[in-house]
């Protein structure tokens, strides 16, 4: 996870089946 300019934390992972996962947090307004 790290800091990015459209979100407070982004990651990416994936799964055990093989889905890739996109993980955005939202900066408090």
């Amino acid at each position: 996870m790290q800091e990015t300019f459209w979100a407070a934390r982004f990651g990416m992972l994936v799964d055990q089946f093989g889905i890739p996962w996109m993980i955005n947090c939202d900066k408090a307004a």
